[in-house]
């Protein structure tokens, strides 16, 4: 049998695209509630929300819900409700030394970039949300019926990229908001494949950069590649 930190992930990803894959035979597939209980320490409880969300990602099943968010969420309490203790915020102080000390977001892998205006058909999409340069990459395909080019992806400037953001397209252009924590991606229309990559800028912006370029980030993550 097989060992070691990626067997867990793994095994999630692979069970959900059994299910996924189950739902041409069987009928249409809803997922319901996904959680991670406390598991006492930050690390651990927020890699473990990375697992099951990447695992979500890869298998396509897009469509989920995080279960829970509870504001009053104390140590001695915990959600107020049958002994669970899943709230991905809790009214807790908060121990980070570069934090205003208040209640906070427990789980910071469960918000997660994405695309909630797409212009085409999802390939594939990825976010490393445990490294420091928060890695977001997205493939998509030219849809022939949509009416327009621009693409509309979230981006978690406040939790995920204090420092802004670096971003590569594959075609056309793209602006931020960041008002509105948003990324206006305007594919070049004569183009049947598209990608971009959202990266966390580095400490300082004259450091030499040791980053793959995004265009062999696809080439080298089989996670990307085109889904049957």
């Amino acid at each position: 049998f097989d060992v070691g930190p990626g067997v867990a992930p793994n095994t999630h990803k692979r069970c959900l695209r059994n299910l996924k894959a189950s739902g041409k035979d069987v009928g249409p597939t809803l997922l319901g509630e996904v959680g991670i209980p406390w598991c006492g320490d930050y690390g651990s409880t927020d890699r473990a929300m990375n697992d099951t969300m990447e695992a979500v990602e890869s298998s396509d099943l897009q469509a989920v819900t995080v279960w829970n968010y509870v504001p009053y969420n104390t140590k001695e309490m915990q959600d107020g409700w049958n002994k669970e203790d899943l709230s991905i915020f809790t009214s807790e102080p908060n121990p980070r030394a570069d934090s205003n000390g208040g209640p906070h977001l427990r789980m910071p892998s469960v918000v997660r970039p994405y695309a909630f205006k797409l212009a085409g058909k999802l390939v594939s999409a990825r976010f490393d949300g445990l490294h420091d340069d928060k890695c977001f990459i997205m493939r998509f395909e030219q849809d022939p019926a949509a009416k327009t080019n621009r693409s509309e992806i979230f981006v978690p400037l406040g939790v995920h990229y204090p420092r802004g953001v670096d971003v590569e397209v594959s075609d056309g252009s793209y602006e931020l908001d960041k008002a509105r924590q948003t990324l206006t991606f305007s594919h070049d229309p004569q183009v049947l494949s598209h990608w971009l990559c959202i990266r966390h800028r580095p400490c300082m912006d004259n450091a030499p950069s040791s980053r793959m370029p995004a265009s062999k980030l696809f080439a080298s993550s089989p996670l990307l590649e085109a889904r049957a």
